[in-house]
């Protein structure tokens, strides 16, 4: 009888009414047809119902602490459901974020949708605040509605409160005995590192005194300098131009390294006024080095061959320069100095 009712309703109003006439006549108490219309009609309204709900995360948060609170609209599908605009101000709480989650079927039934409000809130105020109410517009076929949630009693409490009282002491327990547990020995590792160690110490002062550069004499490194240039052009791995420019440079370094000049690019004339404005070497010294830097020059510049004679006799007067040179700037380093009147 009721499965006939729930299709005569569907049907429309004057289908509900000849069904009910039908259902009289056959005998059916006038109660009972009565009492399960009223039902119909009730459950059918109560389907269409919207309604609103209000949860929040926490009732209590402290200063400054993020919590959420959601409101949730059920209506049937065909409804229109409209949230009022949210500031960054909501009630006594400030906004931080706001999600929406609308037009939702919902797990209840085939025929109604959730809307659904979230809000991410935070005060930096303590005390009992509220959360206000929040009216939201439905429209359906049954006209439009304001759901309006009921408000909430936020606890906004500061980090300083709910500490403990100073003044009230608890009884402190009783000592407890506890096995400590033993601990093993490393002293042999610290013993064999501390001994790697100093023997690689001493390997390593050993290496740098075997191989610590040897200090020499600007003469004798001119010297050394000169019998390796003459055994490559010995040996004809030096072409005559390469050996009289590697010759006038190790002349030039020498000067340089004898008379404590700084290389500023001098050239070689350049070279030997200095060295006579500071320490004079002697005329027929400075003209014999002008000529060996100009064979170097005449080599480099004109193409000049130097025969194999003519370069043993250039390293022959090298090394007697640079000897007399040395044994010039030595005597005169030695000699003591007077203060003119």
């Amino acid at each position: 009888m009721s499965d006939s009712i729930r299709i005569a309703w569907l049907g429309g109003p004057h289908r509900l009414l000849s069904l009910l006439l039908s259902a009289m006549r056959g005998g059916v108490p006038i109660v009972l047809v009565t009492a399960g219309t009223a039902v119909l009609l009730l459950s059918q309204v109560a389907a269409g119902q919207a309604t609103i709900e209000v949860s929040t995360s926490a009732t209590k948060v402290q200063v400054a602490e993020p919590f959420t609170v959601e409101w949730t609209v059920s209506a049937s599908a065909d409804a229109k459901v409209a949230f009022p605009t949210i500031a960054k101000q909501f009630g006594e709480f400030d906004v931080d974020d706001s999600t929406d989650l609308f037009d939702i079927p919902s797990a209840d039934s085939a025929n109604a949708r959730t809307w659904t409000r979230r809000l991410t809130l935070e005060s930096i105020v303590t005390g009992e605040l509220t959360i206000p109410e929040l009216e939201v517009q439905v429209t359906d076929k049954s006209g439009q509605q304001v759901l309006k949630s009921n408000p909430l009693t936020i606890n906004v409490t500061s980090v300083l409160e709910e500490r403990g009282d100073p003044t009230k002491f608890r009884d402190i327990q009783s000592v407890v005995d506890v096995d400590l547990p033993k601990s093993r020995s490393n002293a042999w590792f610290w013993w064999t590192v501390g001994g790697v160690t100093g023997l690689s110490l001493l390997a390593i002062m050993a290496v740098a005194v075997l191989h610590r550069p040897r200090w020499v004499t600007p003469k004798a490194w001119a010297f050394e300098e000169l019998g390796e240039l003459e055994t490559a052009v010995e040996t004809s791995s030096d072409s005559s131009e390469s050996a009289a420019l590697k010759l006038s440079d190790i002349l030039r370094t020498y000067l340089l390294l004898e008379f404590g000049i700084e290389d500023s690019g001098y050239t070689p004339d350049e070279l030997l006024l200095a060295i006579d404005s500071i320490n004079s070497i002697g005329s027929e010294a400075s003209d014999r080095l002008g000529e060996l830097f100009s064979l170097a020059d005449q080599a480099k510049f004109a193409g000049l061959s130097i025969s194999p004679l003519e370069f043993e006799s250039a390293m022959s007067d090298a090394r007697k320069l640079v000897a007399q040179i040395a044994e010039i700037n030595e005597t005169r380093s030695r000699r003591p100095r007077t203060l003119e009147a």
